[in-house]
């Protein structure tokens, strides 16, 4: 019974972890901007989460980390959800498989997963519509956005490898 409550109490701080990342990431004039842009704080933590959990779990964290994401946004809804589910199905079944648990792993899987979501979203929302600025949003915005929130993996990783290790199954 005890190993059960921590495996929940692990999903409800990875759950808290998220919305608190949604509250910063939303609230204006809370991050600085690099270049114009701010971090992509809930695709990071959820990519980090994925890299701690089994695929289907990891999943759904990244179902709820893109709920979160298209909730607060303006664009089309779903758009998130369906990338980041995949993205952190991905990023949790290669490292089950594939790639060891660490800081280079988790940059990896960080710059590469942000990379696909921000090429899809450009390719859906620029490219398809063709937009008259959409070589200035690959090069202006998703750039700098996907080496500023790399820049904040660390931090996530960090932070839940503490948490998976403290609340693990594992006495």
């Amino acid at each position: 019974m005890k190993i059960l409550s921590r495996v929940r109490l692990k999903w409800v701080a990875y759950a808290l972890e998220l919305l608190l990342v949604c509250i910063v990431q939303y609230t204006p004039n809370l991050l600085p901007t690099f270049l114009g842009v701010k971090p992509l704080l809930l695709s990071v933590f959820a990519i980090s989460i994925a890299m701690f959990e089994g695929e289907t779990s990891a999943m759904w964290f990244g179902c709820a980390a893109g709920i979160l994401m298209d909730v607060m946004s303006t664009s089309v809804f779903g758009f998130n959800t369906i990338m980041l589910m995949v993205v952190c199905y991905f990023c949790g079944a290669l490292v089950i498989f594939l790639m060891r648990n660490n800081i280079v792993s988790a940059m990896v899987l960080g710059v590469c997963g942000l990379i696909v979501i921000e090429v899809m979203r450009w390719l859906f929302f620029y490219v398809l519509w063709g937009d008259a600025k959409m070589w200035y949003y690959l090069y202006a915005v998703m750039l700098p956005q996907v080496v500023y929130s790399a820049v904040i993996m660390p931090i996530a990783f960090y932070f839940n490898r503490s948490i998976a290790a403290h609340l693990s199954e594992e006495e």
